[in-house]
């Protein structure tokens, strides 16, 4: 059932990183808007993930949980705090949305270089998430051409 909700939410998520990821075709405006929607989707993922999360967490230094899922429990906190340093410094460097809300700020170069910097450190970093998750990935469309035959 978990999966139900997971596969689609991924999906989206993915889909709304690529709108994400392509600033230079959509222009500052749209780039930060989208970006506010991939946050409330990121939450909505950790949030169907808690479960597992806070499974692996709780048992990550006894004896049960395998060396990859050790790591892909670290990986994953290391993700969501890239995911974390290239919102805060997106939102401090924003130049549409916070100022619709009646909130400026003054242009900080420094923030505006560990955004850019902090990008492709997650795009890395989301590359090795797919990776260990492909088989699952993978699995789930084998059971959609099943069900489809």
């Amino acid at each position: 059932m978990i999966t139900v909700k997971r596969f689609p939410l991924d999906g989206i998520l993915l889909m709304l990183l690529v709108a994400v990821a392509l600033h230079k075709l959509t222009g500052d405006a749209i780039h930060e808007w989208v970006s506010l929607v991939f946050a409330a989707f990121l939450i909505g993922h950790l949030l169907v993930n808690w479960d597992l999360i806070f499974g692996v967490g709780k048992r990550l230094f006894a004896k049960g949980p395998s060396a990859s899922a050790r790591f892909n429990f670290v990986w994953n906190l290391l993700l969501y705090t890239a995911m974390g340093v290239v919102m805060l410094s997106g939102i401090l460097i924003s130049r549409s949305v916070l100022p619709s809300l009646g909130i400026a700020l003054e242009n900080d170069p420094f923030m505006s270089y560990i955004h850019k910097r902090s990008i492709f450190v997650l795009y890395a970093m989301l590359g090795v998430h797919f990776g260990m998750h492909w088989d699952w990935i993978r699995s789930h469309f084998a059971r959609k051409k099943e069900v489809a035959e």
